[in-house]
């Protein structure tokens, strides 16, 4: 059941990643979608024992982070990413998370850099982060 759920959190993530890179922001809708996924999978954790409260608070913890980062930054990265990784982030767990949030910044930095030098953009200007983070979360569910 877990992987079911984490496979359609992956489609409606896709959904998103294509409406951060043609609009620059995420569809209410999608959040709201994930969301509902999310609280049946975390419903289905706790029913069946797979899952604790502390589990459940622990993995929320890095779209807090993010949230924070966001609004500490005036939205440097912007208040949807960091909703979606809350809306998301009990169906993964912790641990992908962590893995999937640790891939996405590095990759966003390598292509970046890359984008600077070979001058396709400036140190300012913004890079969709969500597909960085379905890629992140694509590799987690392999780690």
């Amino acid at each position: 059941m877990e992987v079911i759920i984490c496979l359609i959190e992956l489609f409606l993530m896709s959904a998103a990643a294509f409406f951060d890179i043609r609009k620059k922001e995420i569809s209410l809708w999608l959040l709201v979608a994930m969301t509902i996924v999310e609280m049946g999978g975390t419903a289905y954790g706790l029913y069946t024992g797979k899952s604790s409260c502390v589990e459940i608070a622990v993995s929320l913890i890095p779209g807090i982070i993010m949230l924070f980062i966001s609004w500490i930054t005036k939205q440097g990265m912007g208040y949807g990413d960091g909703l979606l990784v809350l809306a998301v982030s009990t169906a993964f767990g912790f641990y992908k998370i962590a893995i999937g949030l640790s891939v996405a910044f590095f990759m966003t930095g390598i292509i970046s850099v890359y984008l600077i030098v070979i001058r396709k953009a400036k140190r300012r200007d913004s890079v969709p982060f969500i597909p960085f983070i379905l890629l992140g979360m694509v590799v987690s569910m392999f780690a």
